[in-house]
């Protein structure tokens, strides 16, 4: 699979993003419309889904969905190679070991996105990809930037079949600004360590991932959200804790006796 990598002075730092609640629209395990348009041989399935739904006052069909996923990117019982693998637990969180794999701040898992707008465009919304790890806090709008490589199309593209803007091109703002007018879908796929400067692959924790889209007038029209549990992520009382813990049992059993 060709991983694609976009421009990382596109990032907007934010420190006002909290880590998202679940959401009760969410649905797990899905695939994505109208397929993985991105690389070749990257099966569909195993996304977390929102979509929103509306005819407007001008009798406008807004069809909104958005997907996120985690994938095994890099299998070190297979040389590293790329697989089919999401190790989704069905309830938008996705488990993959902790540990360095082709390099020291790479590990074995990327996260990927989807978007689909159709009917509308792409450039006919707003959108906020939000990733909170252990030691970092970053956003973004993945679409409305100067140029990215994601692989665009529309309700008719196949798999594999997206198509890239080529953002080392002398026209490339002007290229990108008319492709995402003219396309209503967008995915990408990515590693962490591309956007999270302290990310350690060695690192244990959770990964939380939000995308939202946004409608003209600035409201959230849909949003999905994963979390990515790397390692061992079971939370161990601090001594200090236990210490607590055991004063107030001995207390109960005092008071008992």
């Amino acid at each position: 699979m060709h991983i694609k990598n976009f421009i990382k002075s596109a990032i907007i730092i934010s420190t006002m993003i909290t880590i998202p609640q679940a959401s009760a629209s969410l649905l797990y395990d899905q695939n994505i419309s109208p397929d993985v348009i991105m690389g070749s041989g990257v099966t569909n399935g195993g996304f977390t889904t929102d979509q929103y739904t509306l005819i407007d006052t001008q009798g406008i069909l807004e069809n909104i969905e958005l997907g996120l996923r985690a994938k095994l990117r890099h299998d070190p019982a297979n040389g590293f190679a790329p697989q089919n693998t999401y190790n989704s637990n069905g309830d938008g969180t996705y488990s993959f070991n902790s540990g360095q794999t082709i390099n020291a701040s790479t590990g074995e898992w990327s996260f990927e996105w989807s978007i689909n707008t159709g009917p509308l465009m792409l450039a006919d919304y707003t959108f906020f990809l939000s990733m909170v790890g252990p030691n970092d806090n970053e956003g973004f709008d993945v679409i409305n930037v100067p140029c990215a490589d994601h692989s665009l199309g529309n309700m008719f593209t196949g798999n594999g079949a997206g198509s890239e803007v080529d953002c080392t091109s002398a026209t490339a703002n002007i290229d990108y600004t008319a492709a995402i007018l003219s396309n209503s879908v967008a995915q990408n796929s990515w590693k962490p360590n591309w956007f999270l400067p302290n990310f350690d692959p060695n690192m244990d924790g959770t990964y939380t991932f939000a995308l939202s889209a946004f409608d003209f007038s600035g409201r959230e029209v849909a949003k999905t959200e994963i979390s990515v549990l790397v390692g061992d992520t079971t939370q161990v009382p601090e001594p200090a804790s236990l210490i607590l813990l055991a004063l107030g049992l001995f207390g109960l059993r005092t008071k008992k006796a």
